[in-house]
C-alpha cells in the first residue's frame, strides 16, 4: 500500500472512504501527489475549502454555570491524565516468570507468603535451633542410654529424647 501510495495509484473507493466528502478527497490526494512541485504546501493546505468550513462557526456563548462546569470537567481530566502517567503499567505474566523480584510489590508479596511458610524456622531465640531439623540423631548434650547408665537418674530415656526433637 505504502508503494502504491509512493507512485500515485491510490482510489478511495473502499468503504472506509464512501462517507467522507469530496473535499477531505481532494485535500489528500492534493497532498499526496508525486511530483514535489505539483504538490500542496503547508500554507496552501491550509487555505483548502476543507479548512475554510470551520470558519464561519458561531464562537460559543456559555453561561456562567456552563463555564464553570467545563472548567471543572477540565481539571478532573487534567488530573487523570496526571494520575495515569504515575501508575503501574499492567504486569504481564511473562515479565513476572522472567523476574518475579524486579517488581517491589511482587517482591514483599513473595516474602511475606514464604514467611508464613517457613516461619516456624526463623530463629527466635537461644532456645530454637534451625539445624535441629536437619540432624537425623539427637545433638551431644543428650546421654546415649549405655548399660552402665541404666541405673544413673540423671539420664533422660529415649522416648523423652525423641518427644524433645519432635
Amino acid at each position: 500500500m505504502l508503494r502504491m501510495v509512493m507512485e500515485g495509484r491510490y482510489q478511495f473507493g473502499s468503504p472506509e472512504w464512501d462517507d467522507r466528502s469530496d473535499t477531505v478527497k481532494d485535500l489528500i490526494s492534493r497532498l499526496l501527489h508525486v511530483d514535489p512541485a505539483g504538490r500542496l504546501t503547508a500554507e496552501q493546505a491550509l487555505r483548502h475549502p476543507f479548512f475554510e468550513r470551520c470558519e464561519g462557526s458561531q464562537p460559543w456563548s456559555l453561561s456562567p454555570r456552563q463555564r464553570f462546569r467545563v472548567a471543572v470537567w477540565t481539571v478532573l481530566a487534567a488530573g487523570r491524565v496526571a494520575v495515569s502517567s504515575h501508575r503501574a503499567r499492567p504486569l504481564t505474566r511473562s515479565a513476572l516468570v522472567r523476574d518475579p523480584y524486579a517488581l517491589r510489590p511482587v517482591r514483599r508479596l513473595i516474602d511475606s507468603c514464604a514467611f508464613r511458610l517457613y516461619g516456624h524456622w526463623v530463629k527466635k531465640g537461644e532456645q530454637q535451633n534451625r539445624a535441629a531439623l536437619f540432624q537425623h540423631r539427637p545433638p551431644g548434650p543428650f546421654p546415649s542410654m549405655g548399660p552402665e547408665e541404666e541405673g544413673d537418674s540423671a539420664a533422660i530415656p529415649e522416648e523423652e529424647a525423641l518427644l524433645v526433637l519432635g
